[in-house]
């Protein structure tokens, strides 16, 4: 995906945050519900969270999950908002790293997934 205009970084950001928690060491308690409400807020099914999530937000976010100290507190919107328009406005990851980023993504969203699917169908 190319850098997205700032109308769909607006509609996407709540969503965005809210799956970049999944890379939190600890996150939110109601982590689904947080996603299910950005999903449905800004209109998005299952397969667009899930696809948001694979390249564009885990990407940039699932190295936080492989730190021995990862980073614990909140991310915060500016951070998230720059952090994933520069991904995406960068060169796409190597095919190593892109392996290890969905197993990564695959293990992060492992309990959460299917309540987050069943929500949105």
């Amino acid at each position: 995906m190319a850098a997205p205009s700032e109308e769909e970084v607006a509609r996407r950001l709540p969503l965005w945050v809210a799956l970049a928690d999944l890379f939190l060491d600890g996150g939110p308690e109601d982590l689904a519900g947080a996603i299910v409400r950005a999903a449905r807020d800004g209109e998005f099914s299952a397969q667009d969270v899930h696809d948001i999530l694979h390249h564009e937000v885990g990407p940039v976010f699932y190295p936080n999950l492989l730190a021995v100290a990862g980073h614990w507190g909140d991310w915060g919107d500016d951070f998230v908002r720059e952090t994933v328009c520069a991904y995406l406005a960068g060169k796409p990851l190597s095919w190593w790293k892109r392996g290890i980023a969905r197993r990564t993504i695959n293990l992060a969203i492992k309990e959460e997934w299917p309540a987050i699917k069943a929500a949105l169908s």
